[in-house]
């Protein structure tokens, strides 16, 4: 019993010490005489020597050949500081079939089928050690990497090859020491001699296909820039180039055929060239999609990351490699993130090009994040991942040419669009602007016409002023004299009136003209209007006659003063163009048939029987400096400015102003305003008139007080004191404000004619510092005497505290009429 225990114990052990040994014997990578290519990522082990200590003898002891491990597939660790020993166990079987020998001249002679080449396809490890051991423990040592000149190497490979003949029926191991600062990445095969060869002439062949197309776009890019000078085309052509460098370093190839004998520049073009890559994306971005009009927010971030482009650009020269590699690997990531970003935001918003952009980009980014995934140890080194970058880019440097060649034609045609644009806008331009220098020229015909005009209607008068008081000096008649002065008056009375017309249409002009209404008697308003007409009509042998219809209130609510300009240029063109026939004035009630304003029309129409109004220049006569007939023998005088007075005071009344013919010869003019009748207005509610001033009655005033004349002109001074006179009041004079004050700080006054514009101090100032030294209840009368003629003029009166405001010249009528309403 104890016996068969023994046994089963000494079993036990057996079948253990085997299967732990067996977990410490590493995979063999068989090779025989068809073997063309093996992937060893499976076959290999590794070992980690974080101090970088070990040499080949002492790697080869059993206590370090029990750490090494068991790779699954190919290693790739990312960045690290250690070394890494991989070992790899060949076995080549030599085939015992007899077969075909070939000619003797064929070059597969030469090549012992024991040969095959170790391949470690990733340019960048900077030291690489191969050890050849065979099985009489014989070492053979190969020296590589990147760190070396190009000619170092014994195949002028951009990968590790290295040739290894392997002993028929023996295991030959193969130990790689590998230490770099660059990703550490070991993708290792075995190929046969005619697989190399093969592999490596498509190698070459692909790559010289990729940097074709690499460089024939960026020669079209060239010539695209050069020709249309666009910067989008710069930022690209920089772009390209910083790719296809930054491609160059990582695979090899500027290594090979750009530095040979300089391997250190290698780390530094890596780490510039893909920083240069990230600078000339976001450029490129801004331009192409024009990120700071489309995508404000997202073109900050480009502006950010432009930045940190340009200080890792100049930190790489001052910082180890791997520090600057992290740089650009995090920069690149982050930099194509908000890229495709902009791209997709760009795409939402309509912008046309972002289609291309984004589908160029998306390519080459996932091309790129894998590479850079691969590069970092997170996924695994494989034919796609190594190669995927320069799939995707190549891709993409089309997609984008593409993109560029569209917006460039879009441009064309945006360019040609706004050029037909401008092309119609300058002809339309031409046109308007002929048409203005047509109206200018004739505007300036028209005024020079209205100079002439005006110098005319007004030397008429003056010739009729001078001339009679010239004759009315000789004449020792006094009826004859009486009538000349009667004439000279006329005169003077027509050009105040032409005088009043100009100031009148210079306000209009200037929109200063302001409205305001007042209760009139309509009868007596219309009565007193119409005398002189009528007088005029009768001594030319005409009918005059004017009525009011029954249903129109006698007293309505309206600016006399408005009023009467319009129907008095109305009046006064009717009975200037009128020889024979008559004259009437008619005012009626017009009902309203808009049903938004349901107020009524107060309608003045004036027909007349004179030469009547071409229907055409119905709307022409209306035109300042127009008549109906602009021949210079038109022979009726006037400034041409009356009928434009009209029109604008009738739309400043809210009322229109039209002209019609009436019926064969003749004229009928309609004035419409808005009808406001006193019985219609709210009970109790009191309606101010500007220009007067309640005066409080002085039962204690002094009729004997004298009146204050405060001009500065001797002329209107003495004028108004001898109608003063003659009207039996006692007068004091001051020639400015100044001595106006000065007077009455010792004189009492009952009431005063203050003129305005005064040397010294003018009437204004003067009453605003009557008005503030009277005391309470006094309240002195004081009425002002101006040439200033404008209705602002008048307004700006009252303001200071005058209470009434007559425009010159003036007349013993106006000033008594004046005496009358402020005297008690």
């Amino acid at each position: 019993m104890l016996s068969h225990l023994t046994r089963l114990y000494t079993l036990f052990i057996f079948i253990l010490c085997f299967t732990i040994h067996s977990s410490l014997i590493a995979k063999v990578l068989p090779l025989n005489d068809n073997t063309t290519f093996v992937d060893a990522g499976t076959y290999i082990s590794y070992f980690e020597d974080i101090e970088s200590k070990y040499t080949i003898n002492d790697i080869q002891t059993p206590a370090n050949e029990r750490q090494f491990i068991q790779a699954n597939q190919n290693l790739s660790k990312g960045y690290t500081n250690s070394t890494y020993w991989i070992r790899l166990d060949l076995h080549y079987t030599k085939g015992s079939h007899t077969q075909t020998a070939p000619p003797p001249s064929h070059p597969r002679d030469i090549i012992p089928s024991n040969l095959w080449f170790l391949d470690i396809s990733y340019p960048l490890l900077d030291n690489v050690d191969i050890f050849i051991i065979n099985a009489v423990d014989s070492i053979t040592h190969i020296d590589l990497g990147d760190s070396k000149p190009f000619d170092h190497r014994s195949i002028p490979s951009p990968s590790w090859l290295t040739p290894i003949q392997v002993p028929a029926n023996e295991i030959l191991s193969v130990y790689i020491k590998v230490k770099s600062t660059s990703s550490f990445q070991i993708p290792i095969s075995i190929r046969s001699p005619s697989n190399t060869a093969t592999f490596y002439q498509n190698f070459q062949i692909g790559y010289g296909i990729y940097f074709g197309i690499i460089i024939s776009f960026f020669l079209y890019n060239l010539f695209m820039y050069l020709f249309f000078l666009d910067r989008s085309y710069l930022y690209y052509l920089g772009y390209i180039g910083s790719f296809a460098l930054a491609l160059a370093s990582i695979m090899g190839f500027g290594y090979r055929y750009l530095w040979p004998d300089t391997p250190s520049l290698t780390v530094y073009a890596i780490v510039e060239s893909i920083a240069l890559y990230c600078l000339f994306s976001l450029l490129f971005t801004q331009s192409f999609l024009h990120t700071k009009r489309h995508t404000p927010k997202l073109h900050k971030s480009i502006v950010v990351l432009t930045f940190i482009c340009i200080g890792i650009l100049i930190a790489n020269l001052f910082v180890p490699y791997q520090v600057g590699v992290k740089f650009v690997a995090a920069l690149t990531l982050a930099v194509n993130a908000v890229i495709l970003i902009t791209g997709f935001r760009s795409l939402y918003l309509g912008v046309k090009v972002a289609k291309y952009f984004v589908l160029a980009w998306t390519t080459v980014l996932i091309g790129g994040g894998l590479f850079a995934l691969m590069s970092n140890g997170i996924i695994p080194s494989n034919l796609f991942t190594r190669f995927a970058a320069q799939i995707g880019s190549a891709i993409e440097v089309i997609l984008l040419s593409i993109a560029l060649a569209d917006r460039m034609h879009r441009l064309e045609s945006e360019k040609k669009a706004l050029e037909q644009k401008n092309k119609n806008a300058l002809e339309k331009a031409n046109i308007e602007l002929s048409s203005a220098l047509d109206n200018v020229k004739r505007s300036n015909r028209l005024k020079d016409s209205f100079l002439a005009t005006i110098s005319h209607e007004l030397r008429t008068p003056m010739n009729g002023v001078e001339g009679a008081i010239e004759l009315a000096k000789d004449e020792k008649s006094p009826q004859k004299s009486h009538e000349l002065l009667d004439v000279a008056a006329s005169s003077a009375k027509k050009m105040t009136s032409l005088v009043d017309s100009i100031l009148e249409y210079s306000e209009l002009q200037a929109d200063k003209t302001k409205i305001h209404p007042q209760d009139i008697a309509l009868g007596d308003f219309l009565k007193e209007l119409t005398t002189p007409f009528n007088n005029t009509s009768n001594a030319k042998g005409i009918e005059f006659s004017y009525v009011i219809d029954d249903n129109i209130a006698p007293t309505i609510h309206v600016d006399d003063r408005a009023l009467s300009i319009v129907l008095a240029q109305l009046l006064d063109n009717a009975v200037k163009f009128t020889h024979v026939g008559s004259i009437r004035l008619h005012a009626s009630l017009e009902p309203t048939t808009n049903s938004i304003n349901t107020e009524n029309k107060l309608v003045f129409n004036i027909i007349d029987t004179g030469i009547g109004i071409p229907s055409e220049a119905s709307n022409e006569i209306f035109k300042p400096f127009r008549q109906a007939d602009d021949s210079n023998a038109r022979g009726y005088g006037g400034l041409g400015i009356g009928l434009a007075i009209g029109k604008s005071l009738a739309s400043k009344m809210k009322g229109h102003l039209s002209a019609a013919p009436a019926g064969k010869d003749g004229t009928q003019f309609s004035l419409s305003i808005p009808y406001h009748p006193i019985k219609l207005r709210k009970a109790g509610k009191e309606e101010k008139t500007i220009g007067t001033f309640p005066l409080p009655k002085q039962e204690n005033s002094l009729p004997t007080h004298p009146i204050l004349v405060v001009e500065d002109n001797p002329v209107n001074q003495q004028i108004l004191v001898k109608i003063l006179t003659k009207l039996s009041h006692s007068t004091l004079t001051a020639n400015n404000g100044k001595e106006a004050l000065a007077l009455l700080e010792n004189e009492t006054v009952k009431l005063i004619f203050m003129g305005c514009q005064m040397p010294e101090m003018d009437g204004y100032e003067a009453t605003t510092k009557i008005r503030q030294s009277e005391k309470l209840g006094q309240h002195l009368p004081i009425v002002a005497v101006t040439a200033n003629a404008m209705s602002e003029d008048r307004i700006h009166c009252l303001k200071v505290g005058m209470n009434d405001y007559i425009k010159k010249p003036i007349n013993k009528a106006i000033i008594s009429e004046k005496l009358k309403e402020w005297l008690p």
